[in-house]
C-alpha cells in the first residue's frame, strides 16, 4: 500500500504529529509516511484505530508465523515455552534497509540463544532464552562498538531482564521499553543499559510500586528470607562487605560467595551500587 504524505494524514487527524525519526515516545502510536513517521497520541485513539494502526505499522511486515515473540510483546499473546527469557532493545541510527540482512546474520552469531529478532521501527529486538553462555553488559558493549564500526551506524542497546516464562511479557516490555526511550530522550551517555543504570530516572514520575515490572524481578530473585535480608544489610552499610559481614555474623567469603551465586542467577553484581539500589528498592517496595 502506498504511503500517505502528513498533509493528507492531518486533514483526517488534526492532532497528528510528524516527526523525522525516533525515539519514539511510548505514549504515542507512530506510522511511518512519506515524511518520515506521523504520531497519534493513544488516549486520542479509539480502540478500533489502535487496531487499525497496529496492523498499518507492523502487519504486513511482520510474518507472525516466522516471529510469534511479535504477538507475544505486542499483543498481549501468553508465552508458552518454558524457560526464562529477556528482551534487548538495540535503537539503530542511520541504519540503511540494504544492510538489514547482514545485521541479522551476525546478531544471529552473536546471540546463539536467541529465539527470535526483528526489527520494529528504528530498533532491533532481540528475545534471547537463558543458557550457560549469556552475554553480560561490558561484553556488548565491546561488540555493538566493533558493530558500529564495520557498519557505519550508531547503535544503543538496553538490556532487560530475564524473566520467568509465565509473565506477561507484552506488560514487562512496555515498561523496559518506555525506560529505553526515556533514557535515549535525556541523552545517557552509556551505550549498554540495564534498568539498575536508569532506575533513579524512570520511576522519578512514576509510582514504582505500581510497576508491574518491578514486582515480577523481585518474585523471581527473592525467594527467599535470607537474601532479602543479606540486601537490607549491605544496603545499611554502603555496599562495605566487611561490614555487611560482620553484621550478618558471616565470614567475609561466604558473603562474597553468596553475591556471585546472586550474580549468576540474575546477572546483578552487588558490587555495583546502581544494582545494588535496584535490588534494595525491590526489598523495600514489595517484601
Amino acid at each position: 500500500m502506498e504511503r500517505m504524505s502528513f498533509k493528507e494524514i492531518q486533514a483526517i487527524y488534526p492532532k497528528a504529529m510528524l516527526l523525522k525519526k525516533g525515539p519514539f515516545s511510548s505514549e504515542t502510536v507512530n506510522v511511518p509516511i512519506l515524511d518520515g513517521y506521523a504520531c497519534f497520541l493513544r488516549e486520542d485513539l479509539t480502540e478500533r484505530e489502535l487496531l487499525l494502526f497496529s496492523r498499518l505499522n507492523q502487519g504486513q511486515s511482520i510474518n507472525k508465523k516466522r516471529h510469534p515473540w511479535y504477538e507475544i510483546l505486542f499483543e498481549n499473546k501468553q508465552n508458552t515455552e518454558d524457560g526464562e527469557f529477556r528482551i534487548i532493545q538495540v535503537y539503530m541510527k542511520h541504519l540503511e534497509d540494504s544492510q538489514k540482512e547482514s545485521i541479522l546474520k551476525e546478531i544471529r552469531e552473536i546471540f546463539p540463544n536467541s529465539v527470535d529478532l526483528f526489527f520494529y521501527q528504528q530498533f532491533l529486538l532481540i528475545v534471547e532464552k537463558r543458557g550457560l553462555d549469556n552475554l553480560l553488559v561490558n561484553d556488548l558493549e565491546g561488540i555493538f562498538l566493533a558493530l558500529d564500526m564495520d557498519f557505519d551506524f550508531s547503535t544503543r542497546l538496553f538490556l532487560g531482564s530475564f524473566h520467568v516464562w509465565k509473565h506477561d511479557f507484552s506488560q514487562l516490555f512496555r515498561e523496559e521499553k518506555k525506560a529505553f526511550i526515556d533514557s535515549l530522550k535525556k541523552n545517557f551517555s552509556v551505550k549498554c543499559l540495564e534498568l539498575s543504570d536508569c532506575i533513579i530516572s524512570v520511576f522519578s514520575n512514576q509510582i514504582a510500586s505500581e510497576s508491574g515490572l518491578l514486582l515480577s524481578l523481585y518474585q523471581d530473585w527473592f525467594d527467599d528470607e535470607e537474601m532479602r535480608h543479606l540486601i537490607r544489610v549491605l544496603w545499611e552499610q554502603q555496599g562495605n562487605f566487611s561490614s555487611a559481614a560482620k553484621e550478618l555474623f558471616m565470614h567475609r567469603n561466604s558473603l562474597l560467595y553468596k553475591i556471585d551465586k546472586f550474580q549468576e542467577r540474575t546477572m546483578l553484581n552487588l558490587k555495583n551500587n546502581n544494582s545494588l539500589f535496584l535490588c534494595y528498592l525491590l526489598v523495600s517496595l514489595f517484601s
